[in-house]
């Protein structure tokens, strides 16, 4: 008899886990997106620290997992939201399936991405990734210059 409901319970737990990897199937990437980014969040502030002299401490280190945890969810129940009641009115407008969940993807990227950019500039008297950005585009600009006198001699 143990058996019987332990085998039914494994049955029922497998096809609960299963399901709900088949339902959050369509934001896989975008979950491991905001997991990279949060990630590479957390590498810079590890970076500063250390360039900084700055105390590494367990507890910036926890708040990896918490907000991590805590974006995830957030992604998952909007998409569950979104998913259930919200896809079909908004695709009465905008061509794009789960627009809120993306949208607000985004947005939690994008937070994550300015933490990074606020870690290199503290790290490199102000100067940003919009420096650097511009800075590479300026160099790009020279070598494609000098390519094209060497094909002009």
């Amino acid at each position: 008899m143990k058996t019987l409901i332990e085998s039914r319970m494994k049955v029922l737990i497998s096809s609960f886990v299963g399901s709900c990897f088949i339902f959050f199937a369509p934001i896989w990437a975008t979950i491991l997106l905001i997991g990279v980014a949060v990630f590479m969040d957390t590498i810079m502030g590890l970076i500063r620290s250390i360039k900084l002299k700055q105390p590494i401490v367990s507890r910036k280190l926890y708040r990896f997992a918490s907000k991590s945890a805590v974006y995830v969810t957030f992604i998952m129940l909007l998409f569950a939201f979104d998913k259930l009641l919200l896809n079909e009115f908004v695709m009465q407008f905008f061509s794009v399936q789960f627009a809120l969940t993306k949208l607000m993807a985004i947005f939690l990227m994008s937070i994550e991405f300015y933490s990074i950019d606020e870690s290199i500039r503290m790290m490199n008297d102000d100067k940003g990734f919009k420096y650097y950005s511009t800075k590479l585009i300026k160099d790009v600009k020279k070598g494609k210059e000098q390519i094209n006198e060497l094909k002009e001699k």
